[in-house]
């Protein structure tokens, strides 16, 4: 419930956004392409199943990344996003990489400073803890702002949450992950 307010939550401001922004500098168009780097303060809580046996946990972990964008339209914009996460705990390094596909909906107009978005990512991931590891796949939403500090280079906060499945050591994993992303990207 919780997470659908948040997503509501962002929903609305983007429609303010949208409708309200302030007139400026951004370069967003068809044709163009974004390359950025970011890095992100995470919760996560997770359901493990082996047979009729289940336990819960919860965590928190910081991850870098970057992504490579190209617009289709001045609005529509299909990226590729790459992360690792490394946390350690008790002795056991554990790390984590998601790759995403990412379809991204731009509330833009000619000219916007700050530019919302909407998208939509669907991806894979690989995790190694220990001597163990295991692979899955991962469904992501995300809200951001674009806010353009020059017309080509842009510093982005985005919430992202994500569903994760993935097998590891006989056990059955799902994972949901709520992110916050500042990001910082160059257009050209």
């Amino acid at each position: 419930m919780k997470k659908l307010l948040v997503v509501m939550f962002i929903l609305s401001v983007t429609l303010f956004v949208h409708q309200y922004g302030e007139a400026a500098v951004s370069g967003l168009q068809q044709g163009k392409s974004e390359l950025g780097g970011y890095a992100d303060i995470s919760g996560t809580s997770s359901t493990a199943k082996v047979g009729s046996y289940s336990s819960t946990s919860t965590s928190s972990s910081t991850s870098l990344g970057f992504t490579y964008g190209y617009f289709l339209t001045d609005a529509i914009q299909l990226s590729g996003r790459l992360f690792a996460v490394g946390t350690e705990s008790s002795g056991t390094t554990t790390s984590t990489t998601y790759t995403y596909l990412e379809g991204k909906y731009h509330f833009y107009e000619k000219g916007q400073e700050l530019v919302p978005y909407l998208g939509l990512g669907l991806g894979g991931l690989s995790i190694k803890s220990g001597g163990v590891s295991g692979s899955g796949s991962s469904v992501a939403l995300m809200g951001g702002l674009k806010f353009f500090i020059s017309e080509n280079t842009s510093i982005n906060p985005e919430l992202n949450i994500s569903s994760n499945s993935y097998s590891m050591s006989g056990a059955e994993i799902t994972a949901a992950t709520t992110r916050l992303f500042v990001g910082f990207s160059l257009y050209f």
